[in-house]
C-alpha cells in the first residue's frame, strides 16, 4: 500500500477550496491516476482544510530576491531574513535567519567600514 498526499488550492487556486469535499477528492484522484498511469479508487481518502496555511510565492520571487541580494553586496552588515525570502517552513526561516546572521558576524570579524549613507529628504 502506497500512501500519496495531494494539495489543491493555493493562492493562485483558492477557488478550489470553495468545493465540496467529495468534489476535492475526486479531482486529487484523478490527477494523480492521470499524472502516474494508475486505475483503481483509493482505500482511503481523507480531506483537511488549511486555509492561509502557508504563503505562495509568485513567478518571479526568486529573480526578485536575487536582486535584493545583490543590491545588499555593498552594504557587507546589512542582511534580510525571514520566511518571505526563501523558504516559508520554520528550518527555511532558521536557516535564512542563521545565513543572516553569519554575514554580518564575518563583516564585523573582518572590520567592514561600509557606511551607509542616508538619503537626503526633499
Amino acid at each position: 500500500m502506497n500512501r500519496r498526499v495531494t494539495v489543491i488550492g493555493g493562492a493562485c487556486q483558492s477557488g478550489l477550496l470553495r468545493l465540496p469535499d467529495i468534489q476535492l477528492v475526486e479531482l486529487a484522484h484523478w490527477e494523480v491516476a492521470k499524472l502516474l498511469d494508475i486505475s483503481g479508487e483509493p482505500l482511503m481518502r481523507h480531506v483537511t482544510r488549511q486555509r492561509h496555511a502557508m504563503p505562495q510565492y509568485h513567478v518571479g520571487h526568486q529573480n526578485r530576491i536575487a536582486k535584493i541580494n545583490e543590491r545588499l553586496l555593498p552594504f557587507e552588515t546589512l542582511a534580510l531574513a525571514g520566511n518571505s525570502l526563501n523558504g516559508v517552513d520554520v528550518p527555511g526561516c532558521i536557516e535564512s535567519g542563521q545565513k543572516a546572521a553569519e554575514r554580518i558576524a564575518n563583516a564585523l570579524r573582518t572590520g567592514s567600514r561600509t557606511i551607509v549613507q542616508k538619503p537626503v529628504m526633499s
